[in-house]
């Protein structure tokens, strides 16, 4: 077999006037080539620091095999920064011409666009540059999502559009605040314009280099047997907070090897979530479809889960947001919203189906919880003051989660390569443990639905207490049923709220007699409407849950998918005040008055 192609990324920072998203770059795009790199597909080099003498010996070392060569760092019309120097474009042309199987150049930089002729007259097929300054974090997101694709098997005219149309979709490039360019250097040409240049349209068409036989299947390190590695993840997650859980894994090896401890166990998992992660998680982990084999659908499930994990954290950490703005209004307080956050509310309660399904939820929960922490609020989910350190750029839990990003667009692009999707899953699955073996906590929580609160107020007794009827997983193994909670406060009515586990409420005695449970102490929760609402808490005849998440607000009317049921079962609920059902009244008025106090 011929030798393995190479490829050779420079990302040149200056002490004087570093870029801070440089080194995430250089690690995040080291990290994508490590897969194939393993499987002698090629050789990355990824170096993140060098002077002009060390890249030219480089390019001597490797240039009868250099496949592609890409550079991130600062950079000008008529020059690229390393380290403390400046190489001359018709130098680096000149270096790369002796390249015969060079296919791709990408110069993630400010104007370079002008270095592009040189590198055409000698040779090299593809070129990447801008004609403009570029902002250093869209700089490094358009490079990693160009990479991204690459590796996912595009080739390089649909790399280059993914990428691109993914950083035009979150960013007003015209007002970015470009800082890639040498310091005094002025470009003539404002905004963000990547350009693709090229000697020859077939050259488009180039992919990464792979060194197996055209059908051939990917082989991987270790033999992957779908949900394996997940169940020991889950398992080992929930133990600490489940005590089901706990007793299966203390169960003797040979009870463990069964197929019925097994089916337990999934189940023990399955029910440990709060009902809509639990309902994603089922589907993977049970045969249903083929989201257990090897499959495309097996992808979109995995990206699935974590989308609606996410999405469920986001919900608390909004419905939160609200209730401390409420209160601050009952107090008479002023606290505006910073101003970057409001905007990310709005940017986010005004998406479309599409871009909400594939909505990146990590950078508008990180504002959140910087909002919380200037404040010194405390977070509903005390777990989350743990969780926050996960959410830095530079851990491997927020990497996995721009990882299943990247994929649940992809994937709701029709974008996966059918090619690769052994190898995908097996990474997807990787992510997906990477994130919910720090979300065990989550089974410490429940959602339930507020059917009934009733006014409990005898002669005999000296104060009143609500009674309230709470329709949901009452308890982490049971099944959808009722329970009735006796307190001293009242709940919000017709609510969908986020509670403890009956285990971990204070002051809380069963009584058996009357089949209730007396609350003595405070009570945890959090009502997540209008976000998510319970249909079936407006029907005085319905005896389980129909749970419902905000989808998306179009025209006037705001829709919500319903929690385990087929898709397009949307419920939609007007704006417009011309509905006169109670449902569409309290949701509709919730969501007026979360806009007015929040958005506005």
């Amino acid at each position: 077999m011929d030798k393995p192609h190479h490829l050779y990324l420079v990302f040149a920072n200056q002490p004087e006037n570093p870029l801070k998203n440089l080194q995430k770059e250089y690690e995040e795009v080291q990290e994508l080539f490590i897969g194939p790199q393993s499987q002698g597909h090629y050789l990355a080099h990824c170096l993140s620091s060098a002077n002009l003498e060390y890249v030219a010996k480089k390019f001597n070392d490797i240039k009868e095999k250099l496949f592609l060569f890409h550079y991130s760092g600062h950079a000008g019309k008529d020059l690229l920064a390393l380290n403390e120097q400046h190489a001359r474009p018709e130098g680096i042309a000149h270096l790369l011409g002796q390249c015969p199987e060079l296919k791709l150049v990408v110069l993630n930089a400010c104007a370079t666009a002008s270095q592009v002729d040189a590198l055409l007259g000698k040779g090299v097929p593809v070129v990447i540059a801008t004609n403009a300054e570029v902002d250093d974090e869209v700089a490094m997101r358009f490079s990693l999502e160009f990479y991204r694709a690459l590796v996912m098997g595009d080739n390089i005219k649909k790399a280059f559009n993914w990428a691109e149309g993914h950083v035009k979709t979150r960013w007003d490039v015209k007002f970015h605040k470009a800082n890639r360019g040498i310091e005094g250097l002025k470009s003539e040409i404002q905004g963000l314009q990547w350009g693709l240049f090229y000697s020859e349209k077939n050259e488009l068409r180039t992919k990464l280099p792979m060194r197996l036989p055209s059908g051939q299947p990917m082989q991987f390190i270790h033999t992957y047997i779908p949900n394996e590695l997940l169940f020991d993840t889950l398992m080992h997650a929930l133990s600490g907070f489940n005590e089901e859980i706990r007793a299966l894994q203390e169960k003797e090896e040979e009870e463990k090897g069964s197929a019925s401890w097994r089916n337990k166990a999934n189940l023990a998992i399955i029910e440990a979530f709060p009902l809509p992660i639990a309902e994603q998680i089922r589907k993977l982990l049970s045969d249903e479809g083929s989201f257990s084999e090897v499959s495309l659908d097996r992808i979109r499930q995995i990206s699935t889960v974590y989308q609606v994990a996410l999405e469920m954290l986001a919900f608390t950490m909004i419905s939160h947001l609200w209730e401390v703005q409420m209160k601050d209004e009952e107090d008479k307080k002023t606290t505006p919203l910073p101003s970057g956050l409001q905007q990310s509310l709005k940017e986010y309660f005004s998406l479309g189906p599409q871009a909400h399904s594939a909505y990146d939820y990590i950078p508008l929960i990180r504002q959140i919880r910087q909002y919380f922490d200037g404040r010194q609020v405390a977070y509903f989910i005390e777990e989350l003051e743990y969780l926050k350190d996960l959410f830095q750029e530079d851990e491997d839990f927020s990497r996995a989660c721009d990882y299943l990003s990247f994929l649940r667009r992809r994937s709701q692009h029709n974008a996966i390569d059918v090619g690769r999707i052994p190898q995908t899953c097996q990474e997807a699955e990787e992510k997906l443990r990477t994130i919910l073996a720090n979300l065990g906590f989550l089974s410490r929580y429940r959602l339930v639905s507020i059917k009934n609160i009733d006014v409990r107020k005898y002669h005999h007794h000296p104060q009143a207490t609500f009674n309230h009827t709470l329709i949901g997983k009452i308890n982490p193994l049971g099944s959808s049923g009722s329970a009735r909670y006796v307190w001293k406060k009242y709940m919000d009515n017709r609510g969908a709220l986020l509670m403890q586990q009956e285990a971990d409420i204070p002051g809380r005695k069963f009584d058996p007699k009357k089949k209730e449970h007396q609350i003595k102490g405070e009570l945890g929760y959090l009502n997540l409407s209008p976000f998510v609402f319970d249909l079936n808490a407006f029907d005085d005849n319905a005896n389980k849950v129909r749970f419902c998440f905000f989808s998306h607000y179009e025209a006037g009317t705001y829709y919500f998918e319903p929690v385990g049921e087929k898709s397009g079962n949307t419920v939609e609920v007007s704006a417009d005040f011309q509905q006169d059902s109670e449902i569409h009244f309290v949701i509709r008025e919730q969501f007026e008055a979360f806009r007015e106090l929040m958005l506005r």
